[in-house]
Parts: C-alpha cells; sequence; structure tokens
C-alpha cells in the first residue's frame, strides 16, 4: 500500500489514532479502490463496443457480454477472498482475535441482575423467550415496511401503464415516465429515512447484550430494507418489464413506444447511469455543505475564538482549541456510529455494479472515481468537521463482511439472466 499512499489513507496511523475499527473501514475502501481499477479498464473497451454495435443485429456485442459478465463475476470472488486474508492479516497484526471474547456489556442492555450460574459473579439476565419475542416483533415490523414499499411500486407501475395507455405518443415520452421517476425517487427517500430511524427504535427494542450483535441486528434489517427499496427498479427493468408492458423501443416516426420484443437493457444502462452520477455529486455535496455550515455557524465565534489564540496565557489558547473542538459534530450516537452509513453507502454501490454492472460497464470507472472521492470526504469529515470517536476495537469488519458474500453469489444469477 505504500505506493499508493498519495492518495490512499495510511491504514497503520489511522488505527493508531482513531482505533481499529475505523481501521478496517479504511483498509476496507483502500482494498476496493484498489482493485476496481482492473474492472475499470476492462469496462471501457466494453462500453464502447456496446454503443457502436446493436445487441440485437450484431454479434459483437453478445461476445464481450458474455466475457465481461465472466469477468465480473470472477472479480467479485477473488476480491472477496484476497480481503478475507487481509482482513485475518490485520486482525492477527492488531491483536483483535479475541476482542468478541473481551467485550462488555452495553450500557442500554437491561434484565435482573443475578449471580452468575457459571462463575458466580454478579452479570445481568435477560430472558431468552423474551428476547426472541422482540426479536419475532421486530422481523415482523421490518417485514410489513417491506411489503408496503412493494405494494407502492407495484401501484407506481400500474400507474405509469395506465397513463401509457390513456395518453400515448408525446405526452408519455415528455411527462408520464419523468412523474413516475420523480414519485419512484421521493418515495425512495421517505421510506429509507423512516426505516433507518424505525430499524434503530427496534433494535434498541430487541435488547442486545453487546455493540457487536446490536450491530449485527441493525445492519441485518437496514441492509434487507434498502435493498429491496435501491434494487427493486432494477430488478423490474431487467427481469419483469419486458414481460408486463414492454420495453421503450423506436417505432421508425420518431416516437418511442413499449415493445416487449425489444430487450429492456438500454433503460437499465440509463437507470444505471443516471445513479452512479448521482451518487458522485451527492459525495461532492458531503463537503460543501459542511463547509458552508461550518462558515455559518462560525463567524461571530472566530473573533473571540482568534483573540484567545493570541493570548500569552496558555490556558486561553487551550480553552480556544477545546471551544473549537466542542463546536464539531459527533461522529458516533450511541451505539452507532459514521462508519455504519459508510459501509451502507459502499455496499449498495457494489451491489449495483456486481448485480447489474454488465448493463452499465463505466460504472466500475464511475465507482472507482466515485470512492477516490469518498476517501476525500471521509478524511475531511473525521479531521475538520467531527470530533475524535473514542478509539473503538474490532476484529473485521463484521456482518458486512457476509452482505459482500451474498451479493457477489446473488451476481452470478444476475448477470446469467442478463445475458
Amino acid at each position: 500500500m505504500n505506493k499508493w499512499r498519495w492518495f490512499l489513507p495510511p491504514v497503520t496511523k489511522v488505527r493508531n489514532y482513531f482505533g481499529e475499527k475505523i481501521a478496517f473501514y479504511v483498509h476496507y475502501l483502500n482494498f476496493l479502490t484498489l482493485l476496481l481499477i482492473i474492472p475499470a479498464i476492462v469496462g471501457i473497451p466494453v462500453f464502447v463496443l456496446q454503443v457502436i454495435y446493436d445487441e440485437d443485429s450484431d454479434d459483437v456485442p453478445d461476445y464481450s457480454n458474455a466475457f465481461f459478465a465472466a469477468f465480473i463475476v470472477s472479480w467479485a470472488v477473488v476480491f472477496y477472498e484476497l480481503w478475507k486474508r487481509e482482513e485475518t492479516k490485520y486482525t492477527v497484526i492488531w491483536g483483535q482475535s479475541d476482542f468478541e471474547e473481551d467485550q462488555v456489556e452495553r450500557v442500554e442492555f437491561s434484565g435482573i441482575i443475578r449471580r452468575s450460574p457459571i462463575d458466580d459473579n454478579r452479570d445481568t439476565y435477560f430472558s431468552s423467550y423474551k428476547k426472541i419475542l422482540r426479536i419475532l416483533v421486530s422481523i415482523t415490523i421490518t417485514l410489513l415496511m417491506i411489503a408496503i414499499v412493494i405494494a407502492i411500486i407495484i401501484g407506481l407501475f400500474n400507474l405509469k401503464s395506465y397513463l401509457f395507455r390513456e395518453w400515448e405518443g408525446e405526452w408519455y415520452q415528455a411527462y408520464v415516465a419523468t412523474i413516475v421517476s420523480t414519485i419512484n425517487a421521493i418515495q425512495i427517500f421517505i421510506f429509507n429515512f423512516i426505516f433507518n430511524l424505525l430499524a434503530s427504535i427496534l433494535t434498541r427494542f430487541e435488547n442486545h447484550k453487546t455493540r457487536t450483535t446490536f450491530e449485527r441486528s441493525l445492519i441485518t434489517k437496514t441492509f434487507v430494507f434498502q435493498f429491496v427499496n435501491s434494487f427493486n427498479s432494477l430488478f423490474y427493468i431487467a427481469f419483469i418489464k419486458r414481460e408486463e408492458e414492454g420495453c421503450l423501443d423506436d417505432n421508425g416516426a420518431g416516437n418511442l413506444v413499449l415493445s416487449k420484443d425489444n430487450t429492456c437493457f438500454r433503460e437499465l444502462y440509463v437507470q444505471l447511469r443516471s445513479i452512479f452520477i448521482i451518487a458522485i455529486i451527492k459525495n461532492v455535496n458531503e463537503i460543501a455543505l459542511p463547509l458552508v455550515l461550518k462558515y455559518m455557524s462560525g463567524r461571530k465565534k472566530t473573533k473571540f475564538y482568534k483573540k484567545l489564540e493570541k493570548s500569552d496565557k496558555d490556558e486561553h489558547k487551550l480553552l480556544a482549541r477545546i471551544e473549537t473542538s466542542m463546536d464539531r459534530g459527533v461522529f458516533a450516537f450511541q451505539d452507532i456510529d459514521g462508519t455504519y452509513w459508510d459501509y451502507l453507502e459502499l455496499m449498495i454501490q457494489a451491489g449495483y455494479f456486481l448485480l447489474f454492472g454488465l448493463a452499465f460497464p463505466l460504472c466500475f470507472l464511475l465507482a472507482l472515481i466515485n470512492n477516490v472521492i469518498e476517501h476525500q470526504v471521509d478524511k475531511t469529515k473525521l479531521v475538520y468537521f467531527k470530533r475524535r470517536p473514542d478509539p473503538t476495537g474490532a476484529n473485521s469488519i463484521g456482518v458486512w463482511k457476509m452482505i459482500l458474500y451474498f451479493l457477489s453469489t446473488m451476481g452470478v444469477f444476475t448477470h446469467a439472466a442478463i445475458l
């Protein structure tokens, strides 16, 4: 990694200052960024061939697409296995092999104080039956939310089909698709926001004993919901839309019409292209917005702090540093820290290119660019906009590794089905 230190953060220094948990996230982002260079380069000529040739009439895209699909699947497997080796290596180097055994109870964990029947020490006991009941309640509410999202998506597709039947031709081209897509985007944003709050409440309701089990439950619920909410439209376009309503095709008169004789490959490409471009813009906004807020909130305090810093008294200088640090945001809220949101963003991104990368080969290049920007965003956020978090131990990236395995495995089936 020394050769790439000019744009990748040094993991050992991050670990020494921020702890193992943040260091594992930084190392995973470093590792992913480096290995994305290979598919980013390979994807460029494949994308050019897709643009030049018509996939319905030429054999060239068929051969290049089959090659690239096999390449994506193979790359995903190699990446996963190499990451497991890296993770194990740093777990040993950082002395975190017994991390889970050394964890203490969460402050929020509640139960009956009793003598342990194992070692006669005082501990907190929570009935396993109550815990199972609470988990079942949590699963039921999560499934209900997912069912609501699916019902809304089905309703949106029915609405689009109805409007298409009622207003054909230019009206559909100009307005119907835009209206339904806008409603869908608003729905994704609203339900993601609602469920993020709800997932935190449900996970605390489950009353987990350690922070690790709390995070596993929270991450699993959130990712399942985000997966359904974020990928439903892509699955519909790739595998269902052609049979249900047909794909957009040029009818020869300059108008787009729905036809079941055409594939939805181009529609899938347009959808993925928009997603990755918006992701890059979002990352840039993560830096711009805090800068604006910091400037607006700190204008009145700046003169006071500068006056303290120029003081001859050491206690005044120390007070200025303390007050400046306290004005920054908090990186962690109880059991949820900033790496939770960063990992979630990376896994959703991985889902896009591991499941549907064939439809838009340039997505690997855009993901690479996005991750380079992500490095700068995270560095700036941790150093300048957030208070230094308490160093936290970890022996892996946790349940995120299982999610990565799930996405890699599922990518085999989605790419085979797309072909």
